[in-house]
């Protein structure tokens, strides 16, 4: 039984059309989004967020207008909200509370996504209209990095001299996307009985395949062929022949264009790529041309037994086409992905991304490490943000990433087990819909209404595959992409199978008063909208500030910091510029009274920022400004014990300890000076210890320097051990590292000093006054 939304009782309907607004913003969001750097970064996120804000507040007061209600109506409906509330649950144990909420406006604003596309889709026409949106953004993104290779346009970073990355400024993201959005413009084009829209869509579509391959991405280009393969074995033998006309074109001239595009982009080349694209785009209008003859012959044609036979060797020749095609292909212009295919070859291959990558092998440790960290914290997560707080201490190689590179892991680590089970139920019941709408074929639902369906499935399914295996989800506008096929599956879904048990709820007979609806949509709205803009407002702000900062402008910054602070409280890293400030000027104009300030604001950042390095670094530095070397020490230690592979942390902490001990000793405090220099000389033991207890993977290569005892280590222990007046130790490690082209001169003359101690020559008075301390 389908479920019928409540009824909302409110006398005089507002005559405007709310609908017209909502639909607009919502198709610039869409189109938008993969335009702006991927929407990666705060500056670009979060007005992101704002605009889903208001489009879901005027979708939500068209539905209330037309009195259709906001009812959770299905099962997706709930797996999804379920998703957003353990997110906000996890805020209570989150480990960067700033990385924890800017990241569940993020998860916010994605259930927004989905509900308003889910609400928006009233007839087929709608959902037609939301994916034509998305394959043009595609489009659009395709013709930046194409045009940036062609040096034609200027976007920052879209394209490195040897591939495109296009906005996302990301290769594997962008191959990703061009994945997704090449099945949407086989559908749209297959479907579209307008041939000039079929001009378009096959363009576009070319334009799209050359780009993904240029984005030299491995995992996009063996998934691309197989989305095609599975695009073409769920389509309707109505459109079968179609499609497999179409894709045989586009993939052919895809390949052949990049066969003599590639090459010509890395010698940069650009009027011979101009040529090249054209003369791909004559050949796929060519096609359409005479698709259009061979359409009206087919019509003639009445299908028989003989026809399905050759459908059936027409998948088989066609899957040949395809694998063999794109072993010859990268054999000629990509042999890292030739490699690939050759089970001889892949071991040779992954040893070549070993040595220059994390790739594979640095991927399953990643894997490991966030498994370690959901076992630490299972139920509530870390929080968002999470695992880049935390990686450093699970990892027994030194690699560098934000991200878990599998986005069910990230999510797993971040919203804990049970936000990870809401995530899982979220795909189980959109594969639950797919099935029942297959089944709902043999009662009267359409060969087109199928195909629309499966190609949600298609694309949702290469991002949900590539997401496995890379962080593409963490980019706010890939992420939109999905969950806006997601709504788009729900919307469809409720138009074809309303009535099926497995899609709808229960109905709960609940009339709520007409008022409810519009102000919760507006509280909603207001959640996400007001913090997204005080935290947008906070980076403008505290950017003014980093300026003046660095313009020696204390006064200026310190106002700019304080406003950022007041705008953004939960960023720990206002904070601490804001502490450095004020020790400057409390230093500068000897303003006791800005001393204490600077000291109370940095326990503050300390408390907020635990995990972060550089909110550390910058207490460091406010430390040192206020003359605290105790307390300096103590956020360096605390940077050691954050990220304790980095060996120069471990140089900072040295070097602290020593000249704090020199210090020390300059003021005649000689037993406190003596527990510093004795932390430098146990130190490099310290860190022998922390290598003996990591089992780091010899396959993946360590990405900074090597963790080991460097020769400024040993030099701080050796000059140590000089003040600690053991002469013989001293003058061991110094012969050690005379060598070394920095600092063997000075460890070779300290060397000659402590061995004319040891036999007499000289005293103790002459290494103090080499180390330039003045005996006491």
């Amino acid at each position: 039984m389908a479920r019928t939304a409540p009824q909302l009782k409110h006398k005089t309907p507002l005559n405007i059309n709310f609908k017209a607004f909502s639909s607009f913003g919502l198709i610039c969001i869409l189109f938008f989004s993969p335009l702006f750097r991927g929407l990666f970064f705060a500056q670009e996120y979060l007005p992101a967020v704002m605009a889903v804000a208001v489009v879901f507040f005027l979708a939500a007061a068209h539905r209330w207008n037309t009195r259709q209600g906001a009812a959770i109506s299905s099962y997706l409906d709930i797996a999804v909200i379920a998703y957003l509330i353990f997110y906000l649950v996890s805020l209570m144990n989150a480990v960067s509370i700033h990385d924890a909420i800017t990241t569940t406006l993020k998860v916010a604003a994605y259930v927004l996504i989905y509900w308003t596309v889910s609400r928006s889709i009233e007839k087929e026409k709608d959902a037609l209209t939301l994916l034509n949106a998305l394959f043009a953004g595609g489009l659009a993104v395709a013709a930046v990095g194409l045009a940036a290779s062609l040096g034609v346009f200027d976007y920052p970073g879209a394209f490195n001299g040897k591939y495109i990355l296009s906005t996302f400024q990301y290769p594997n993201t962008l191959g990703a996307v061009m994945g997704v959005t090449s099945v949407l413009g086989f559908f749209l084009w297959v479907q579209s009985s307008n041939s000039w829209l079929k001009l378009y869509y096959s363009i576009a579509v070319v334009l799209q395949g050359i780009t993904l391959v240029a984005a030299y991405s491995k995992g996009a280009l063996m998934l691309y062929p197989l989305a095609m393969v599975m695009l073409l074995l769920g389509t309707p033998r109505e459109y079968f022949w179609q499609m497999f006309a179409n894709q045989a074109a586009a993939l052919v001239t895809v390949m052949l264009a990049s066969r003599f595009f590639f090459p010509a982009m890395v010698d940069g080349w650009g009027t011979y790529q101009a040529l090249i694209l054209a003369a791909a785009i004559l050949a796929i209008i060519t096609y359409n041309v005479l698709a259009d003859v061979m359409a009206k012959i087919i019509d003639r044609f009445d299908p028989t037994e003989k026809t399905k036979t050759i459908m059936a060797w027409g998948i088989m020749i066609y899957l040949c086409l395809v694998v063999g095609g794109y072993i010859i292909y990268s054999s000629q212009v990509l042999p890292n992905v030739y490699a690939q295919f050759l089970p001889a070859s892949v071991v040779n291959e992954m040893n070549s991304i070993q040595s220059t990558d994390i790739s594979q092998v640095g991927r399953v440790n990643m894997y490991q490490d966030a498994f370690a960290m959901v076992k630490d914290y299972p139920i509530f997560g870390t929080g968002g943000g999470g695992w880049n707080a935390l990686y450093h201490l699970y990892q027994d190689e030194l690699y560098w990433t934000t991200e878990v590179h599998n986005h069910f892991l990230q999510t797993w680590v971040e919203s804990g087990s049970i936000g990870f089970l809401a995530y899982i139920f979220i795909w189980i019941f959109a594969l639950i819909y797919i099935f029942r709408i297959f089944r709902w074929r043999w009662r009267g639902l359409g060969p087109d209404q199928w195909l629309k369906v499966w190609t949600l499935t298609s694309a949702i399914t290469v991002l949900g595959v590539h997401s496995f295996m890379d962080f593409d989800l963490s980019l706010p506008a890939v992420s939109i992409i999905l969950w806006a096929l997601f709504g788009i599956l729900q919307g469809i879904a409720a138009l074809y199978i309303a009535g099926d048990s497995w899609f709808s709820i229960p109905e709960i007979k609940l009339t709520p008063p007409w008022w409810l609806m519009p102000v919760a949509a507006l509280i909603i709205t207001l959640a996400l909208f007001i913090p997204a803009n005080f935290m947008y407002r906070a980076g403008v702000t505290a950017a003014q500030g980093a300026r003046a900062m660095a313009a020696q402008e204390l006064y200026a910054a310190r106002d700019y910091l304080e406003k950022a602070h007041r705008l953004n409280p939960w960023q720990p890293n206002y904070l601490a510029d804001l502490a450095q400030v004020n020790a400057a000027i409390g230093l500068k104009a000897k303003d006791a009274e800005k001393r204490v300030q600077a000291r109370k604001i940095a326990g503050e950042a300390a408390l907020k920022g635990k995990y972060s390095v550089p909110v550390q670094q910058g207490l460091v530095n406010a430390y040192l400004l206020l003359d605290d070397m105790a307390e300096a020490l103590k956020h360096t230690e605390r940077i050691v014990e954050i990220n304790p592979l980095d060996v120069n942390s471990y140089e900072i902490l040295s070097r602290s300890y020593y000249t704090s001990g020199v210090r020390l000793l300059k003021e005649g405090r000689r037993d406190k000076a003596l527990l510093m220099i004795e932390q430098a000389v146990e130190l490099p033991r310290q860190l022998e210890q922390k290598i003996a207890s990591i089992s780091p993977d010899p396959a993946v290569r360590w990405q900074g320097r090597e963790l080991a005892p460097t020769p400024l280590l040993k030099l701080t222990q050796a000059q140590g051990y000089l003040l600690l007046e053991n002469y013989w130790q001293a003058h061991a490690i110094f012969l050690e590292i005379k060598d070394d082209e920095q600092f063997g001169p000075r460890a070779l003359q300290m060397a000659q000093e402590a061995e004319a101690v040891l036999y007499g020559q000289k005293d103790r008075k002459d290494i103090l006054q080499l180390l330039g301390i003045s005996d006491s």
